[in-house]
């Protein structure tokens, strides 16, 4: 019996180990690829969530052996046309073909010229922030085989925020595209968004709207179709309070836990913006790391999300 619990315990520690690294190998893939996710969507048209969903899904964050080997993230095989390097990998079949670039940003930029195939074509007449839509648009125009491939570049999107991405690519994308370009990056550190579009948080997808310049509570609940009171409190707002333009306003109530395990505080945050940000109440956010109610830790501060502040931890001049 005792060997059995050793076992479990181990076999538990293992499993939750590999999710964390999982977890942080693909925040550090985002990271270093997003900008040219960005700088694809705004050439080509192309969600940026979507470019970075499918990058994630087919090179496993950049771990396959064919991106690491073929410079190759999407997958993407040879075809009749194709001229350029390539790399044997069994497959579907055995020894199949696939496309070998010199540099990972090659692989992005045919990725894109290979979504302009007559089969994709339909998949421009939507709007280029609309992640949903494209990504059961690819599985139905035969991207990939697997059945879930929708469902799960949808889920990747939504954990991770890359919808973000989109707002952002969208914001400077040129007026021939047909996208709105409400503004730029705002003093919040937030890109602009639609001001009539609603976005799912990644924390349990949450739905929420950016507030924009001159806009008030009274202004979203009529437009959104949510009750003032209600709004207020999602967001924790008294009748007097004053929007931020770039504000994340939610239109469903934050959650007493983050998706993420950490956070840590930028300049210009406030306790209150990063509830937002984060999706959790400001209560929660105090609670979890022991601060004294109405304390702004400092810059560098590293916030509890999920679990509770040890109290051995707790050691600075704003912890209770």
């Amino acid at each position: 019996m005792k060997r059995l619990s050793l076992f479990l315990l181990v076999f538990y520690v293992s499993v939750t180990a590999s999710a964390q690294t999982t977890s942080q190998a693909y925040r550090d893939y985002i990271e270093k690829y997003k900008a040219t996710a960005v700088r694809q969507m705004r050439e080509n048209r192309i969600p940026a969530s979507i470019i970075m969903a499918q990058a994630l899904l087919e090179s496993s964050a950049g771990r396959s052996e064919l991106s690491v080997k073929a410079n190759n993230h999407f997958g993407i095989k040879c075809t009749s046309e194709w001229t350029g390097k390539t790399m044997l990998k069994d497959d579907d079949r055995k020894n199949e073909c696939f496309r070998k670039y010199d540099h990972p940003e090659e692989s992005y930029r045919d990725h894109s010229l290979f979504l302009k195939r007559d089969r994709y074509s339909s998949l421009y007449v939507l709007e280029p922030t609309d992640y949903v839509a494209w990504a059961k648009g690819l599985k139905a125009a035969g991207y990939a085989t697997d059945p879930l491939y929708a469902e799960k570049l949808i889920r990747l999107i939504e954990n991770y925020s890359l919808h973000t991405l989109d707002i952002e690519g969208a914001a400077s994308m040129p007026d021939d595209t047909g996208v709105q370009t409400p503004g730029s990056q705002t003093d919040t550190g937030i890109a602009a968004a639609d001001r009539n579009a609603m976005y799912r948080h990644a924390n349990k997808g949450i739905m929420y709207v950016v507030a924009f310049e001159g806009d008030t509570a009274e202004d979203i609940a009529k437009r959104f179709k949510v009750s003032v009171d209600k709004l207020l409190l999602y967001n924790e707002l008294r009748y007097d309070s004053q929007l931020v333009p770039g504000q994340y306003v939610f239109l469903a109530p934050k959650k007493t836990k983050g998706v993420e395990d950490f956070y840590t505080v930028r300049e210009g945050d406030t306790m209150y913006l990063i509830a937002q940000k984060t999706g959790v109440t400001v209560k929660t956010l105090y609670d979890k790391n022991r601060i004294k109610q109405g304390v702004e830790p400092p810059v560098g501060t590293k916030l509890y999300l999920k679990r509770t502040l040890p109290r051995k931890q707790a050691v600075n001049w704003y912890n209770r």
